[in-house]
């Protein structure tokens, strides 16, 4: 009996759900939700420290180019030209942190020559806030933060542009 009534249950569920698409939330969406938490935690942790909380963290140690650099191959990071791009790149980043985080979404062929690189370290510039990266990839699925026009966007809105 109760096999039954639990039947009937998933075919009406299904039944009125069919057609219906499941909306799902976009990037601006998901900023949003993430910018709403971190703007509470922020005032629920005001009191803990210093009144205006400096929220500096400090360099990985390792730098844009040099993490850039690293992720290419040999080839890829050995003359002027690709060295001077890989620079302007990388400027205005804080470190290769953001490099680091972004390429843990993406398969390696899609950050593996020079033009991919350069495009996820332009992509870094002003990205501050690393769990913003984290959240908002989470919250879009491994599909849907997993190549590097997808991953440069998330980026982007983390930075605030």
């Amino acid at each position: 009996m109760k096999v039954a009534i639990s039947t009937l249950c998933i075919l009406f569920m299904s039944f009125f759900a069919y057609g219906k698409q499941v909306p799902t939330p976009n990037l601006n969406q998901i900023f949003e939700e993430y910018f709403q938490l971190t703007k509470f935690q922020s005032i629920e942790n005001k009191h803990l420290t210093r009144a205006d909380r400096d929220r500096c963290r400090p360099p990985s140690g390792r730098g844009c180019f040099k993490t850039a650099c690293s992720n290419l191959g040999a080839f890829e990071c050995d003359d002027d030209n690709e060295i001077d791009q890989l620079l302007r790149a990388c400027r205005g980043n804080y470190d290769g942190d953001c490099i680091t985080k972004s390429i843990t979404f993406m398969h390696k062929f899609e950050y593996d020559d020079l033009e991919e690189m350069v495009t996820l370290a332009n992509s870094c510039r002003g990205v501050f806030d690393l769990e913003c990266v984290d959240f908002m990839c989470e919250r879009l699925g491994s599909f849907g933060c997993d190549d590097l026009e997808e991953i440069a966007s998330v980026n982007k809105k983390c930075a605030g542009y």
